[in-house]
C-alpha cells in the first residue's frame, strides 16, 4: 500500500537561487523588485540602505520637479491669456477672421471647418453641421500654438492691406483738404474787396454851391 505523501510540492523545474540574488515579491499583482520589509539577519544589509536611499532621492526630485511644473503651467496659461487679449483687440481693429485648415488644429475627425473670428473664439464645424465654439484662451496649448501658427503669417498679410486703406484714406482727405483751403481763401479774398467810391455826374458838381 502506497503511502499518500503529505509533503508540500515543489517545483522541480524552478531554478535554484543563487547567493546574493534579489528576491522578488509577487502579491495579487504587484510586483515589487526587492522586498524590503526583509533585513538580512535582522539588520540592514547595504544593499537595502542604498536603495532606500537613492528611492529617496528620486521622490524628492520628483517633488522638486512637480512644484516647478505647477509653476511653467501656471505661467503658460497667463501667457496665454494675454496673448489672446490682444490678439482679439487687433482682429476687432481689423474686423477680420481667418479660416484655418481642421487638418492643423482639429483633435476631433469628421471637423470640416474651422474659423477663427473676431472675437478670438475658436468654431469647429463637424460633419453633421454641429458647432462648437469657445474663446481661443480656453483651448489646449497645444491648440493655441497651432492657431497661432496658422494665423500669424495671415495676420500680417491683414496688417497690410488695414495700413494700405489708411494710407489711401489719408491721401483722400489730404486732397480734399487742399481743395477746401482754396475754395476758403478765395472766399474769403472776395469778401475783403472794398468797393469803389461812386462818380458824382458832371451835372451835380456845378449846381453844388461854392463856399466863396
Amino acid at each position: 500500500m502506497t503511502e499518500a505523501n503529505n509533503s508540500p510540492s515543489i517545483n522541480q523545474n524552478a531554478p535554484p537561487k543563487k547567493e546574493g540574488q534579489a528576491a522578488v515579491v509577487e502579491r495579487e499583482g504587484i510586483f515589487c523588485p526587492l522586498d524590503l520589509t526583509k533585513q538580512k539577519n535582522g539588520e540592514n544589509g547595504p544593499e537595502n540602505g542604498n536603495t532606500e536611499q537613492k528611492l529617496t532621492e528620486i521622490l524628492e526630485s520628483i517633488t522638486v520637479e512637480t512644484s516647478q511644473l505647477n509653476e511653467a503651467i501656471n505661467e503658460e496659461g497667463k501667457i496665454i491669456g494675454e496673448v489672446c487679449l490682444l490678439l482679439k483687440e487687433v482682429l476687432t481693429k481689423l474686423h477680420v477672421s481667418f479660416n484655418i485648415p481642421p487638418e492643423d488644429v482639429a483633435m476631433e475627425r469628421g471637423t470640416k471647418k474651422a474659423l477663427l473670428d473676431e472675437d478670438c473664439r475658436l468654431t469647429f464645424v463637424y460633419g453633421n453641421d454641429e458647432k462648437h465654439t469657445k474663446f481661443l484662451a480656453e483651448c489646449p496649448p497645444q491648440m493655441v500654438m497651432s492657431v497661432l501658427w496658422a494665423v500669424i503669417p495671415e495676420l500680417a498679410k491683414a496688417v497690410t492691406i488695414y495700413r494700405k486703406r489708411m494710407n489711401a484714406r489719408a491721401d483722400f482727405f489730404e486732397k480734399v483738404k487742399k481743395e477746401l483751403r482754396a475754395a476758403a481763401n478765395s472766399i474769403t479774398s472776395t469778401s475783403n474787396i472794398k468797393p469803389k467810391p461812386r462818380e458824382k455826374p458832371v451835372e451835380d458838381i456845378e449846381k453844388e454851391p461854392s463856399n466863396g
